[in-house]
């Protein structure tokens, strides 16, 4: 598995793409290819991991790619649960 940033406007982030996605050296995925193993939002530690996991701009990758990895402020244990 490897991670690209976004390379397609409708992806978030970042992506997590099989190798088998990307030409033999290639450093970007080839077009066209959605992140078969989930979607990268990333967000400054400023943000809640939460706040942002549960907001409009995730819940469309989500519906998409059915898996979002979400960065930011971690959450606390307590409040994961």
């Amino acid at each position: 598995m490897r991670c690209a940033g976004s390379v397609v406007a409708q992806l978030a982030d970042g992506g997590f793409f099989m190798a088998s996605q990307f030409e033999k050296g290639a450093a970007e995925p080839i077009p066209d290819q959605l992140p078969v193993r989930g979607a990268l939002e990333a967000k400054p530690v400023s943000d809640d991991a939460q706040v942002v996991a549960e907001g409009e701009q995730v819940h469309p990758h989500l519906e998409k790619y059915r898996q979002v990895l979400v960065t930011a402020r971690p959450v606390a244990v307590e409040a994961a649960r």
